[in-house]
């Protein structure tokens, strides 16, 4: 973890040392669903995230990498979003490039809680056209009609090819 300097190691120390204790934090103080859009502020997905190599990603393997390294266990499931926050508020080259992607979607997650209801097809063309990408889930069982034979979300996704 070479050129991060002092701050930027004490807060990696920190950052893993406190992380429990935040999530229980956060757990009480927010409802489900509502402390993402708090702590990431739409600004990224850890999930999806990617790019021409730079500080930001450097910053980020580096600290996954020496955490995985020192532990066995994954501490929080929001890591990655705990060691991004850093970077946003350690290095402006980092806020710069998080707050200049070109690549935002809003509706990411609108596949996902939408695909088992019905819609025409040019309405799903239009939704894919206009955000590109969404996250889906495979716990979920999706249906291809909605309960009065309407094709669905998801039976116009499986049509593409």
């Amino acid at each position: 973890m070479v050129g991060y300097g002092l701050m930027q190691l004490f807060l990696y120390w920190i950052i893993f040392s406190t992380s429990l204790m935040i999530w229980i934090t956060i757990l009480f103080f927010f409802e489900e669903g509502m402390w993402m859009d708090f702590f990431t502020k739409g600004r990224w997905c850890g999930f999806f995230m990617g790019g021409k190599s730079n500080m930001l990603f450097s910053f980020l393997y580096d600290m996954l990498i020496q955490y995985n390294l020192d532990y066995n266990y994954l501490i929080d499931y929001f890591l990655i979003d705990y060691v991004t926050e850093i970077a946003y508020n350690s290095f402006g080259v980092c806020k710069e490039y998080i707050d200049n992607a070109t690549l935002k979607n809003s509706k990411i997650f609108y596949l996902d809680e939408n695909f088992s209801k019905s819609c025409e097809y040019d309405e799903f063309l239009n939704l894919c056209y206009k955000y590109k990408f969404f996250k889906l889930s495979y716990k979920k069982n999706y249906n291809k009609f909605d309960k009065n034979g309407n094709i669905t979300y998801y039976g116009h996704f499986l049509k593409i090819k």
